[in-house]
């Protein structure tokens, strides 16, 4: 997998085959651009009883809005689902949510992951999409479900080894990103030189009416590669690794984490048995896959608004260069020279099919097959400027 796309990872959870594995010394150059690094908002005191509703401080209107003056879900500090497109955006992106099997907070429902559309618009919210191409979306989304489950599986293991009695009622409340507040472990372990983790989330679980907050470290190991994973593959997602433990909030997370790391030490495993774990299925596969496939847009057909829009970025995108010299001629030659550049680009876009033919009658040097190329091109060019303004009405 290319490395660029997932340098725009947007992460909330990260992998890991053991609770411990972020021992190993990793790179500190993280893949950027979580939608979830928000800021917590300040507390004087813990979180409210789960009877109190959510354990966020809200303003006395009873909504709570980021930096942006969004109003945003205190489960997440997210704005609400925005499956608009996004500006700039030039190619369309599933809008489709797939529902998590982490169980949610309050509810007799599970987490639901954010579509593609609903990430990217997430970065180029956060000004952190300008490196993101559409079509590698999809794979980043399919990453972060994949790593939200491992996650999810680690939190796990410490509640069947530590709570196995209540195991079944816990649920994931609330979550947040910490990427600037190294925990204690994580600057420890950086004196040590085993690098500084790129990011660090904050789950909160309810365990049958219990709080209990969970520190999770992530760290990103350039040297290594990935495939693109299901939302239960194994293994596919090499270069991320975790460290999740519970914060010493309270005597029983500290005897917890010494019980874990004794499990460990005596050669237990901190993964759940087998019975527990989901495998990866094909319909799973089926769907990220089809993710993948970045639909190419027919202007003659009966484009939406939103797709309308999608060719408009395109165009402005691909021929804003020659349209800047076509604005900026000074004389008639220069303008009519202009004008067809641009026209050329319009039919690149818009003319696929005339646009190869047109370039074969160049080579061929046969002027009736050239003329009539020509003229094919201008044809399809002047009926796709009068569907583009059609749409606008």
């Amino acid at each position: 997998m290319a490395r660029r796309w997932l340098r725009a990872l947007p992460l909330l959870a990260a992998p890991a085959t053991t609770s411990f594995a972020a021992n190993q010394p990793s790179s500190a150059v993280p893949p950027s651009g979580c939608p979830m690094h928000n800021k917590e908002p300040g507390s004087s005191g813990p979180p409210s009883p789960l009877t109190g509703g959510c354990p966020v401080r809200h303003k006395k209107e009873g909504k709570v809005y980021n930096v942006y003056s969004e109003e945003i879900d205190p489960t997440n500090m997210m704005p609400q689902p925005n499956q608009g497109i996004a500006p700039g955006q030039q190619y369309p992106l599933s809008t489709e949510r797939v529902d998590s099997t982490i169980p949610k907070g309050g509810t007799e429902s599970t987490w639901s992951y954010p579509s593609p559309q609903m990430f990217y618009n997430a970065l180029v919210r956060k000004n952190k999409g300008e490196n993101v191409q559409e079509e590698d979306v999809s794979v980043i989304v399919a990453i972060h479900n994949n790593m939200n489950e491992k996650t999810w599986k680690e939190v796990m293991s410490y509640e069947h080894h530590c709570h196995p009695g209540s195991v079944d009622q816990v649920k994931l409340l609330k979550f947040i990103g910490r990427p600037d507040e190294l925990s204690p472990i994580a600057r420890i372990k950086s004196w040590l030189g085993y690098g500084i983790p790129f990011d660090r989330h904050d789950w909160t679980i309810d365990r049958n009416g219990t709080l209990v907050r969970y520190v999770i470290d992530y760290y990103h190991d350039e040297t290594q590669t990935d495939e693109l994973p299901g939302l239960h593959s194994e293994g596919k997602v090499q270069s991320i690794s975790l460290y999740v433990r519970p914060a010493v909030d309270s005597p029983t997370a500290l005897l917890d984490r010494i019980k874990m790391g004794f499990h460990c030490m005596t050669g237990g495993s901190n993964q759940q048995t087998s019975q527990d774990q989901q495998p990866e299925s094909e319909e799973e596969v089926k769907q990220e896959l089809a993710w993948l496939k970045v639909d190419e847009l027919d202007w003659r057909s009966d484009l939406s608004a939103d797709e309308w829009t999608l060719l408009r970025n395109r165009l402005t995108s691909k021929c804003s260069d020659k349209m800047l010299r076509w604005k900026e001629a000074e004389n008639e030659e220069e303008y009519q020279m202009a004008a067809r550049m641009v026209d050329l680009c319009m039919g690149a876009l818009a003319c696929q099919e005339e646009s190869r033919r047109f370039k074969a009658a160049l080579e061929s040097n046969n002027e009736s097959v050239l003329e009539k190329a020509d003229q094919e091109l201008f044809d399809c060019v002047g009926a796709f400027k009068a569907a583009m303004a059609g749409s606008r009405k």
